[in-house]
């Protein structure tokens, strides 16, 4: 009898796997996308040039737009000769994309030369002619060459050395 228990389990293991077994495949499609951008391109068209400016006891600041309008506060005028324009730039890429704009968001320094070798102006409070510009950079939609500009402010100290100040920053395009 433990002979014959032992065959009739065994034959009930062998056969156990066999009742549980699945015997169809199932297969599923799983479906693979892309989307491919064109790398992007940024021109740069024009700098940022305040100008000749006049200074006076009182110092002040310089502000140019970044739609290229330049005023001024305290007690700084403009020269005759220079001509004042923001910053411009052309992005390009896919059409259609949403493209984000970084400008600086920390104050830049212009270092002076010639007679103003030693001596710095600081560049703040950059702005931009992006949607959602104002001071954070703002996006672009690209339609072709898209065009933008971005302006800032200087300070210039009641005795701030004569002579010319230059310097450089930033700009950066990214997709959304």
């Amino acid at each position: 009898m433990k002979v014959a228990s032992r065959m009739l389990t065994g034959a009930l293991l062998l056969a156990a796997p066999a009742a549980f077994a699945q015997t169809s495949v199932i297969n599923s499609t799983v479906p693979i996308t892309v989307n491919i951008y064109k790398g992007l391109t940024l021109t740069q068209n024009s700098g940022l040039v305040f100008g000749n400016i006049v200074t006076s006891s009182g110092g002040g600041n310089a502000v140019m737009s970044a739609g290229g309008a330049l005023s001024y506060t305290g007690g700084i005028t403009s020269a005759p000769g220079g001509t004042p324009s923001a910053a411009t730039f052309t992005v390009a890429g896919t059409d259609t994309q949403l493209v984000n704009i970084i400008i600086p968001s920390a104050p830049v320094t212009l270092n002076g030369s010639g007679i103003a070798t030693g001596h710095s102006i600081t560049a703040t409070t950059f702005t931009s002619s992006a949607s959602g510009g104002s001071t954070n950079g703002g996006q672009v939609t690209l339609s072709g060459a898209t065009p933008f500009g971005v302006g800032a402010t200087i300070g210039i100290a009641a005795s701030q050395a004569d002579g010319p100040y230059g310097g450089t920053f930033a700009v950066t395009v990214a997709y959304n």
